[in-house]
């Protein structure tokens, strides 16, 4: 460990200088046991969920949700049809799967936790981050034009 904090320092054109943990043993042991108990829990802790959002991906939801250590079938039906999102959830439920999904549009978060989904995400990382950039060149153009 020391030979790593001196490459790093070296790395960096930095002296090195080793850490002095002798004020707080206590400390320093729960952290150790707290990363130890981490390290052997990683993988109950990780939960693995496969998106199926294509016709074909919907095709293959069956073998797809076979799978081992695939714990949630997720779907993003924003480009699939009534059929395809029933074929997947019909999947998810016989290989005994959690489901989870974008919110579909026309449904309540409600309506689809009855549904059996476990987990429901009321707006995607594309859909925000397109209405945060649009809300910056608006205020941008608004500066731009009082300016």
């Amino acid at each position: 460990r020391d030979d790593t904090h001196a490459a790093e320092a070296r790395m960096r054109n930095q002296p090195f200088r080793r850490m002095d943990f002798s004020f707080a043993p206590p400390l320093v042991e729960f952290y150790g046991q707290r990363v130890a108990e981490f390290t052997r829990r990683q993988g109950e802790a990780v939960l693995i969920a496969a998106q199926i959002d294509t016709p074909r991906g919907a095709e293959e939801a069956r073998a797809i949700a076979k799978v081992p250590g695939i714990d949630m079938i997720f779907v993003d039906a924003s480009r699939l049809s009534g059929v395809d999102v029933e074929r997947v959830e019909e999947s998810a439920r016989s290989a005994a799967k959690l489901l989870g999904g974008l919110l579909v549009p026309g449904c309540a978060p409600e309506d689809m936790f009855r549904a059996g989904y476990k987990l429901v995400c009321a707006a995607s990382d594309h859909g925000l981050l397109a209405q945060g950039s649009k809300a910056c060149l608006r205020t941008l153009r608004g500066a731009k034009a009082e300016g």
